[in-house]
């Protein structure tokens, strides 16, 4: 779901360059595709509008915990929140990041907003729990806010500081609502139209009933697609659809 006019692959490299992230091994990306502008709010439309509303000058909260199962759409919204942001934000993914030292975490409420990504994945680390507890305490003084996504609610990530999950369990907390069959055929349609291709009803139901039902999966395909296409220089028709899909099987 790119109105951007940039390349679908190309990723914005968002170095934090203040403090000791200089020592990470790895770049963090952001994915050119997710912004709001792209995301299909479904059933979500009252978290879009909480997260756009994060950037007016009097709004402050010091956390926000989205939750949701997996694909569900809650790192394109942490990115798509960091894009608004520009410099003034950090994405964090613990996918990535969980390997490096907790230590990144100091200094980071410099930043008016910090977005973590699979925080659950902290949760049995003592030093993660600790730099995250840390960073929770620090957040009033800058007034940054902390936005952070899991697979559970706060009061069911397991963490072994219990402060880590009570103060969590104070702040907004929004559980992501998946998409129902017609949304994913609507986001699949979206996401063609804004790379500039027409992706009929009954291609977008092709899809859906012949690919896994995984969002991140059904827009992977839909890119082969795209390319496919511009090399054959054909529509996506259904023939042609199915000649793809066989092809990579």
């Amino acid at each position: 779901m790119d109105s951007t006019g940039k390349n679908p692959q190309h990723t914005c490299l968002n170095y934090l360059k203040d403090y000791n992230l200089s020592q990470l091994s790895l770049p963090i990306k952001l994915d050119d595709n997710a912004v709001f502008e792209n995301y299909l709010p479904g059933q979500n439309q009252n978290l879009i509008n909480f997260l756009k509303d994060l950037i007016l000058p009097n709004c402050y909260i010091p956390s926000c915990w989205l939750w949701g199962q997996h694909s569900s759409g809650k790192s394109h919204l942490l990115q798509a929140t960091c894009e608004r942001f520009q410099d003034n934000a950090i994405y964090l993914p613990m996918e990535d990041m969980i390997k490096e030292d907790s230590s990144i975490l100091d200094g980071m409420n410099t930043r008016k907003i910090i977005c973590i990504d699979d925080i659950h994945l902290c949760a049995q680390s003592e030093s993660w729990e600790l730099s995250l507890f840390e960073l929770f305490n620090r957040l009033k003084d800058f007034e940054s806010i902390l936005l952070v996504s899991s697979l559970n609610n706060p009061m069911n990530t397991s963490f072994n500081l219990a402060d880590l999950s009570s103060r969590f369990s104070q702040y907004s907390i929004f559980k992501v609502q998946a998409l129902n069959d017609e949304d994913c055929k609507l986001a699949l349609q979206l996401r063609a139209k804004q790379r500039g291709i027409r992706l009929p009803d009954e291609v977008a139901s092709y899809l859906l009933s012949h690919q896994k039902r995984d969002m991140s999966v059904l827009y992977n395909f839909l890119d082969k697609l795209d390319k496919e296409s511009l090399a054959a220089k054909r529509n996506l028709t259904l023939p042609f659809v199915r000649l793809i899909m066989n092809q990579s099987d």
